[in-house]
């Protein structure tokens, strides 16, 4: 069932035996839906606000966090106090690269570059601290993972190759700055060129440290699904506190979507790693613990994880 007024809707449809999944439904003029350009209404996903108020109205009882093969050394990570300022996100499917390391076309060269433009007269608005565009290096095969896999006509799978993260003085700037004309040049660009964008408007919810723009990183964002968002967001600390063991992950900043925003993922982590990609991947996926934990804890409590590593364009 769905209940709309205008372009805000409130809807609740079956997934995996939780009642509380959404709708995707098409954007506003505003770009204030999360979409995809193919315009059918398909459960995707849970949207953490409307969750907490449904539940708390309802007593409803949320499921234990579970925690497989716990050890010392996967301990919570330590967070410092979130930021108090807010962002918006953009993910677009353009030209994805075939193989880590394959060389960008001429076209989203030639695209990257222009979005760069747009993207520094952005920073230029009043209520914008910074923006920064992303070129994706690697994105794994998502329909292999339990979760997704399980749900794969239902979540939409982030298989997105360009992000642009605008970073606001404080969250009740977003509806200002995406109405803004250099916001919407910079959006309307993306849209010509791709049949599959979301975005969002965020606040940070949990920080590990602050992500650090000016460095030649390697940058991950890391979209979330689940069947229940507290359990999601509980479990995130547990998988942080691996990153940091295993990795030597010393900054992270989770991104959660603003009161009454629609976006198909209950969270997005913003991170990096001061190093290039193959060492990354060497790190992570060299470690048996990495399935035996992570990949464990994230099927054990009914959680997906869709990681995209970038570069700073």
């Amino acid at each position: 069932m769905y209940k709309e007024t205008g372009f805000r809707v409130k809807r609740f449809v079956h997934l995996a035996g939780n009642p509380r999944h959404t709708l995707r439904l098409d954007r506003d003029a505003t770009g204030r839906l999360a979409h995809r350009h193919d315009q059918t209404l398909a459960p995707v996903r849970l949207e953490m606000n409307v969750l907490a108020k449904e539940r708390q109205q309802s007593g409803e009882v949320r499921a234990p966090l579970r925690i497989v093969n716990p050890g010392p050394r996967y301990a919570p990570a330590r967070l410092i106090e979130p930021t108090t300022y807010g962002y918006i996100h953009i993910a677009a499917r353009l030209q994805p690269r075939p193989l880590p390391f394959w060389p960008s076309g001429r076209k989203k060269a030639a695209l990257l570059a222009r979005l760069k433009k747009l993207a520094r007269r952005l920073e230029q608005h009043a209520a914008v601290r910074e923006v920064t565009l992303f070129d994706a290096l690697a994105i794994p095969p998502f329909g292999r993972l339990p979760y997704i896999r399980e749900h794969r006509d239902r979540i939409h799978q982030a298989r997105f190759d360009v992000a642009v993260l605008v970073e606001l003085e404080s969250p009740a700037a977003a509806n200002e700055v995406r109405q803004a004309a250099d916001f919407q040049a910079l959006l309307g660009t993306l849209r010509s060129r791709t049949a599959d964008l979301h975005l969002f408007a965020a606040r940070n919810a949990k920080r590990i440290g602050d992500v650090d723009h000016r460095r030649k990183d390697t940058f991950l964002f890391n979209h979330f699904v689940a069947d229940d968002a507290g359990v999601m967001l509980d479990l995130w600390d547990h998988l942080a506190g691996w990153y940091t063991a295993e990795t030597g992950l010393d900054n992270s900043e989770l991104l959660v979507p603003l009161e009454d925003e629609r976006s198909d993922y209950l969270a997005v982590n913003h991170a990096s790693w001061h190093e290039r990609l193959p060492r990354v991947m060497w790190r992570q996926f060299a470690k048996r613990f990495l399935w035996s934990y992570v990949q464990a804890n994230l099927e054990a409590n009914h959680v997906g994880a869709m990681p995209v590593l970038y570069r700073r364009v």
